[in-house]
């Protein structure tokens, strides 16, 4: 009887360390409170109910003991639904416009690390490895925000300096079109460069100086992030299209149009005219 005991307890205790990230329930303003209380940033996942790639994240992520134990003792987790009344409160303070995403915000509500869509077990775990070191730095975005006055040709600090802005999932886009113009075509061209690309992709439309020297570039790009390169091409097309149809703008859907041709010269899933027909809301 002593061992069936024993076991039942230690398997209960398993089970109750296996539930993996553990949520705080309470409202927005009393999660922050009891971050201040525990001297912890907060984690914040901002879900929606019908988001299937976060109950992806729920069922196949959160629920791991390795996850448990790099987020449950460093930060304050909480989920909030994008629908709910906190949530609004969040869409609008932290400009959420994709699901999931993952905050982590200062105990006063100073967002200091964002990340946006869907991760794997270890690059889940990595985010709070890179959240906390944000956390713990002292060189605060305002800071960089100064010195940015003083090197503003200075090409190390330009991307260190973008790089912290994505981060905080601040716009940095001036800045990186700033690094183009000033490094040499060799620094141009390599992974880091890629993934800057890709960091923040609502930033970047057909037309601007960031997307006319990816084009120009595409097949040097390619040779290192294949097929990458040629999908934020045809991203960055649609979502043009898409702020020209919002803004009834005229000039930048012609303008875009012109682009077609040299953007779809692999890829026959979308005709001119279907993108006429949805510009001009045509259905047949």
């Amino acid at each position: 009887m002593k061992i069936i005991i024993t076991f039942t307890l230690l398997t209960i205790s398993i089970i109750c360390h296996s539930q993996g990230l553990k949520f705080e329930t309470q409202s927005w303003n009393v999660i922050l409170q009891h971050a201040k209380k525990e001297n912890k940033p907060v984690f914040v996942d901002i879900y929606a109910s019908w988001c299937m790639p976060c109950k992806k994240m729920s069922s196949e992520v959160f629920t791991k003991d390795s996850v448990a134990k790099a987020y449950n003792s460093n930060f304050i987790c909480c989920q909030i639904d994008i629908e709910s009344t906190d949530g609004a409160l969040i869409k609008n303070k932290y400009d959420i416009r994709y699901f999931p995403t993952f905050l982590f915000v200062r105990e006063d509500g100073t967002l200091f690390y964002k990340k946006v869509g869907t991760l794997d077990l270890n690059s889940f775990i990595n985010l709070s490895v890179c959240a906390m070191k944000e956390f713990n730095d002292h060189n605060t975005i305002q800071k960089w925000d100064v010195e940015f006055e003083r090197k503003k040709d200075d090409k190390e600090f330009l991307l260190n300096y973008i790089n912290k802005r994505a981060n905080q999932g601040l716009p940095y886009m001036n800045i990186f079109e700033n690094y183009l113009r000033l490094a040499p075509i060799e620094k141009q061209i390599n992974d880091e460069i890629a993934k800057i690309f890709s960091l923040d992709m609502d930033m970047i439309y057909v037309g601007s100086f960031a997307y006319d020297y990816l084009l120009s570039n595409i097949q040097r790009f390619n040779e290192i992030w294949r097929p990458r390169m040629e999908s934020l091409l045809l991203f960055y097309f649609n979502q043009t299209v898409l702020k020209a149809k919002m803004e009834n703008n005229l000039a930048l859907f012609e303008k875009t149009m012109t682009y077609y041709d040299r953007i779809f010269f692999n890829d026959i899933s979308i005709s001119k005219a279907d993108v006429y027909k949805f510009f001009y809301d045509i259905n047949n």
